[in-house]
């Protein structure tokens, strides 16, 4: 099954980040956690759920610590 467009960062349609974790939580939920900014290659604290049933992305509460590659 094709996954959703990734959320961009500043009102784009792509993602601007690598290095994250993606898992998939339940039957309608997936996260996206960590990663680099693109631009600065700093690791990122960001937390991003994918709801399949409505096809919205949310921002979660930020990791305590960025992190990036794991």
């Amino acid at each position: 099954m094709p996954g959703p467009v990734l959320l961009g960062c500043n009102g784009t349609k792509y993602l601007a980040k690598f290095d994250f974790c993606t898992v998939q939580l339940n039957k309608t939920h997936s996260v996206i956690i960590g990663g680099r900014d693109s631009h600065t290659h700093d690791s990122t604290a960001d937390v991003i759920v994918y709801d399949w049933t409505k096809g919205e992305w949310t921002l979660g509460p930020p990791l305590q610590t960025p992190r990036d590659s794991h």
